[in-house]
């Protein structure tokens, strides 16, 4: 039972890190596709040209520029369930006297699923430092 609890969140912490790194292609898979209407760049430039003055005339932006041009939805958010819940699973597995390193992965892998953006954000941030700092040397 101990260590029943480790290997359920692993494959939970799998499953969730699975869907955090995949989350774009299945953003677009579960998506309706609209037909896009071809528009040229005469046209894109005249929208944008009213949007400005309408923002320069009204005194400040509208609605519509302030609201988050990519809004969270069920896929972005879908990873955090089973992450948390195989967080959650490692600990009691850990609690429970399982085996240290299978309860510590399980936490591990839950976490990082959680937080997967900010993840790929900092192992981005220590690829320019070790490139940055090899070109120092």
């Amino acid at each position: 039972m101990r260590d029943q609890l480790a290997v359920i969140g692993l494959i939970l912490a799998i499953v969730a890190l699975g869907v955090a790194v995949f989350a774009d292609g299945l953003r677009g898979a579960t998506a309706p596709s609209a037909p896009a209407e071809p528009r040229s760049i005469k046209e894109r430039t005249l929208e944008a040209g009213k949007k400005l003055l309408r923002e320069k005339l009204l005194d400040g932006p509208t609605e519509e520029s302030i609201l988050p041009t990519r809004p969270r939805d069920t896929i972005t958010l879908a990873p955090m369930g089973p992450g948390l819940l195989a967080i959650v699973l490692g600990i009691v597995a850990w609690i429970c006297k399982a085996r240290a390193r299978l309860a510590g992965a399980t936490i591990a892998v839950g976490l990082v699923a959680a937080a997967w953006q900010y993840v790929v954000v900092g192992l981005i941030v220590a690829v320019v430092v070790l490139v940055l700092g090899n070109f120092g040397g």
